[in-house]
């Protein structure tokens, strides 16, 4: 599932969101998924852009294990 999730990008630098350590913890429970996540920078205008590629992905390529997606964006620990 993480090297799924590694074919988002960050547009700006074009390296994978597993990469460049944006996710901190991705847990399925009862085919609800939820991701932890940081950005690059505070108020990233691409933030709502990678939530929804995150929803999409999972749901696309885990469609039997994951129904429902919540992507929360942590601050701490800093990037």
């Amino acid at each position: 599932m993480v090297e799924q999730l590694n074919t988002i990008l960050d547009p700006e630098l074009g390296i994978g969101i597993i990469d460049l350590g944006l996710v901190y913890d991705v847990k399925i429970e009862k085919k609800h998924c939820r991701v932890k996540m940081t950005l690059t920078t505070m108020g990233c205008p691409i933030g709502p852009m990678m939530m929804e590629q995150i929803e999409m992905t999972l749901k696309t390529m885990f469609p039997k294990e994951v129904k429902e997606v919540t992507v929360e964006i942590v601050w701490d620990p800093p990037w």
